[in-house]
């Protein structure tokens, strides 16, 4: 059981990992222990954003609840760098985000694919629906949509220019995207990779970070005033 947030919506992720079948059971293994290191680092940064533990199930497919709805679009990004910035896999994972009600007394932590409720319903559906050449798509209750002019009604549709956007990160890129969706500054991001910080600027620029951090500052302002 989890205490209520205050707003009673929360996000949930449901993804897959894109041709699990033609990694090797170690680069699998790799591909999910980082998905699972990466929301603990998302939770250090972001305190509450997460709750519970990631969930892995059918081998390839992965889920987590999130607390923070405004901070989903960054964890969907997030995601998704983590899994392109697995070196020398050429990995990518699929993700369907959505938002809604959950059972919140029916919540346990530690295997959040039990969890039910509108959000699990509506991504879950997504990811199953989701045609297999994309890789993102964001999945909104009626009653947050209703208003065509709501500060929601565009969302779903900016995830498929989102979608443009990642897809063409590189690994390189991806590993950089990573930090810097947490905060880290380049300085920071050079040091742990142990290149120069030209360098960083230069795979964060070709990654559209400078846009791309101006949206999530936007949006996700937005969200929490709304």
């Amino acid at each position: 059981m989890i205490i209520e947030n205050k707003g009673g919506i929360y996000a949930v992720l449901t993804g897959d990992i894109v041709k699990s079948a033609k990694l090797d059971p170690v680069n699998l293994k790799m591909v999910i222990q980082s998905i699972k290191e990466g929301q603990a680092s998302f939770g250090q940064v972001y305190p509450g954003a997460m709750i519970g533990l990631p969930d892995i199930f059918s081998g390839d497919s992965w889920q987590v609840l999130m607390g923070h709805e405004h901070l989903s679009i960054r964890a969907v990004l997030y995601f998704k760098a983590l899994v392109k910035a697995v070196k020398g896999l050429n990995a990518d994972t699929r993700i369907a985000l959505a938002w809604g009600k959950i059972d919140e007394s029916a919540v346990n932590p530690e295997r959040i694919s039990e969890s039910t409720g509108e959000a699990f319903t509506l991504s879950g559906r997504a990811l199953a629906e989701m045609d297999k050449s994309r890789r993102l798509v964001m999945k909104l209750p009626d009653t947050l949509i209703q208003n065509k002019e709501s500060a929601y009604s565009l969302l779903p549709d900016t995830i498929l220019l989102l979608e443009e956007i990642s897809n063409r990160w590189t690994e390189k890129q991806a590993e950089a995207i990573v930090s810097a969706l947490l905060g880290v500054k380049q300085k920071t991001i050079a040091a742990e990779l142990s290149i120069v910080q030209s360098t960083v600027n230069k795979r964060l620029n070709g990654a559209g970070w400078n846009n791309l951090s101006q949206y999530l500052g936007c949006i996700e302002y937005r969200l929490m005033r709304r």
